[in-house]
């Protein structure tokens, strides 16, 4: 996965294309012990000129996809998928204020002597609490909020999510006990989040009032 990182990213960076990898990715790089089988790469492309030439220069580099499907994502402001040998990389074009805001805050990192954009902490706990939702990004964004709590800006994570970020997080993490309430794996890890959600928040406090 490091190795289709550092080649894509340098492609990606020879475009000068507006990127940043997000999603589980994103996650792993900021240091959650997690896996992920697809990179996430959200950019801002807004010609088909763009579109084709980045395109040919995956094509031109081992990469597969399908230009047609590109372009109605294009149109769409969907996405679109690249595969790499075994390796499932998924595209999605700006449309949305966080997507924006994530491409504008974006963090540069290196790997090896590439340099590899990703979401900034905000927005990439943002979108795995408001988009996505699940268990897991859940716990991803807990994770990060655990790793990184002297380094979030929480008023604007308040802003962004909306709310206090923690009454966020309960209210999802309920949803979720509703619909699994008879499945003993899911109160088990939903107990182990918010037993992480009151550690965090108890580290918090006493700089933030949110």
């Amino acid at each position: 996965m490091r190795d289709v990182i550092m080649k894509l990213c340098d492609l990606l960076d020879r475009l000068s294309l507006d990127y940043a990898l997000i999603g589980g990715i994103a996650a792993i790089l900021y240091g959650v012990q997690r896996t992920t089988l697809d990179i996430d790469v959200l950019v801002h492309l807004e010609k088909p000129e763009e579109v084709l030439a980045l395109v040919s220069t995956l094509r031109n580099n081992g990469f597969e996809v399908v230009l047609e499907e590109a372009l109605q994502a294009l149109k769409e402001k969907s996405h679109f998928t690249a595969l790499y040998e075994k390796t499932v990389v998924d595209f999605k074009f700006a449309k949305s204020s966080l997507d924006f805001s994530t491409l504008g805050r974006r963090r540069m990192i290196l790997i090896g002597s590439v340099k590899v954009y990703i979401s900034p902490l905000e927005e990439l706990i943002t979108a795995k609490l408001k988009i996505l939702g699940s268990l897991k990004d859940i716990e991803d964004s807990l994770q990060l909020m655990y790793m990184f709590h002297d380094k979030i800006d929480w008023s604007y994570l308040a802003e962004l999510t909306g709310k206090d970020p923690f009454i966020y997080l309960n209210e999802l993490l309920d949803v979720i006990l509703n619909e699994f309430k008879d499945e003993k794996r899911v109160l088990e890890k939903i107990h182990e989040l918010r037993h992480l959600k009151a550690k965090i928040r108890d580290i918090i406090n006493p700089k933030h009032q949110l």
